[in-house]
């Protein structure tokens, strides 16, 4: 057994984000319970899938996700004092909360995945939330680094994988080589083109990126207008003429 291999798997990689689980102790559930009267029907459906439309839920849930005030209840929370190590609770926590609260956000939310995407790639070196945003996994990533098994030309229907796990690893060159296969050997998503003129300009080949943007029509999706903004502002990067 590799306990740190398996909480890796659960997206768990790091001490640090143990903590980042937190959401609250006793005292605070005593707090938002104690004018609440103790259920006595039989209704096992209480807490069932119609549940998640519920915005009242999202209201309260959202209060408890928010980066700052997650890492202040947790490091002032008896419970943790007591019980977490001080190398966890004096540990720059804030980037790990804010990473929970981006996840919960584009579940809940449906904020572009993008900069979501951006978000983690740029505020931490962990690999299972990018390979989540990229619709993959750790799973997902052995099959398919099973299937290409050093193959010179890796099927077409792996690519999406390869190229998640290059991501998450930070080889950007490796992942637009291998977004560039897929794009030469099959029709490529919309999805595939705005990563592939990300991934350019972190690689500072704006031009590539320029170029890649003019060539496809598809460019009203809802994150293209911040994907645009984002590389002008901070590669100099000029967005397709409409």
């Amino acid at each position: 057994i590799n306990t740190r291999d398996d909480l890796a798997r659960i997206g768990v990689e790091v001490p640090q984000q143990l903590a980042s689980l937190f959401i609250m102790d006793s005292a605070e559930i005593n707090r938002i319970t104690s004018d609440a009267k103790p259920l006595t029907d039989f209704y096992p459906k209480r807490l069932g899938d119609e549940a998640a439309e519920d915005p009242a839920i999202h209201a309260f849930t959202g209060t408890y996700m928010r980066a700052n005030d997650a890492a202040r209840r947790f490091v002032t929370s008896s419970l943790i004092q007591q019980t977490f190590p001080d190398e966890i609770t004096n540990a720059q926590l804030e980037p790990f909360f804010a990473i929970r609260e981006m996840r919960y956000r584009t579940l809940i939310e449906g904020i572009n995945w993008l900069e979501a995407l951006d978000v983690n790639l740029r505020g931490s070196q962990l690999r299972e939330p990018v390979l989540e945003y990229l619709d993959s996994n750790s799973f997902r990533v052995a099959l398919a680094k099973r299937a290409a098994d050093d193959l010179q030309q890796p099927p077409v229907e792996v690519l999406s994988d390869l190229t998640a796990d290059a991501v998450a690893a930070r080889n950007y060159q490796k992942a637009i080589q291998l977004l560039e296969s897929k794009r030469a050997r099959s029709t490529p998503a919309s999805d595939d083109i705005y990563l592939l003129t990300y991934l350019y300009c972190l690689t500072g080949e704006v031009a590539s990126a320029e170029g890649i943007a003019n060539s496809w029509q598809d460019r009203n999706r809802p994150y293209a207008k911040w994907l645009w903004g984002k590389l002008q502002t901070e590669y100099g990067f000029h967005p397709p003429n409409d």
